[in-house]
C-alpha cells in the first residue's frame, strides 16, 4: 500500500502542476478585475498538489508504526463512494430544475445524513447554511451567477 501511495502522490503532483500551468494560460483575472477562467483551476490544482505532497510525506518521511496495516478499502468506504458520486450526479441533474443553490443545499443535507450525521438540527443547518455560504461567497463577493431554477434562485 505504501508503494502505491507514493506512486499515486507523484502522479497527482504531476497532474496538479499541469492543471496549474494550463490555468495560468487561461487568465487569472478578467478585464474588470474579477476572477477569470483560470481562477478556479489554479486553486484546485494547488489544493491537489498540497494534498498529494501530504500523502507523499506521510508515506516517505512520516513516522508510522509497523503494526498499522489496515486498508481503507472496505464495504463502508465503497458505500460512501457510491453515495457521494450518485447523490452528486442527482444534484447536478436537479440543478437545472430547482436551481444550483437549492440543489447544493439538498446535496449537503443528504450527504450529512447519509455519511453519518444523525442529529436532525445539524442536517437542517447543513441544508440551509451551505447554499447560503455559497451565495454569500460566490454570488455576492465574487459576483458569480448561479443557474436559476423554477424557484427563481
Amino acid at each position: 500500500m505504501r508503494k502505491a501511495n507514493i506512486i499515486t502522490s507523484l502522479v497527482l503532483i504531476g497532474i496538479a502542476l499541469a492543471i496549474m500551468r494550463h490555468s495560468l494560460q487561461l487568465g487569472y483575472h478578467d478585464g474588470e478585475g474579477l476572477p477569470g477562467p483560470g481562477f478556479v483551476p489554479l486553486w484546485a490544482g494547488a489544493l491537489i498538489g498540497v494534498l498529494a505532497l501530504m500523502l507523499l510525506y506521510a508515506n516517505t518521511l512520516g513516522s508510522r508504526p509497523d503494526s498499522v496495516k489496515q486498508t481503507v478499502f472496505n464495504k463502508k468506504f465503497a458505500r460512501n463512494v457510491v453515495v457521494l458520486i450518485g447523490s452528486s450526479a442527482l444534484a447536478l441533474a436537479l440543478s437545472k430544475l430547482v436551481g444550483m443553490l437549492v440543489a447544493i443545499g439538498l446535496l449537503a443535507g443528504y450527504l450529512s445524513r447519509a455519511l453519518g450525521v444523525k442529529k436532525l438540527t445539524t442536517n437542517i443547518a447543513m441544508t440551509v447554511l451551505t447554499p447560503l455560504v455559497f451565495w454569500l461567497v460566490f454570488g455576492m463577493l465574487l459576483e458569480v451567477r448561479f443557474p436559476a431554477g423554477i424557484f427563481g434562485f
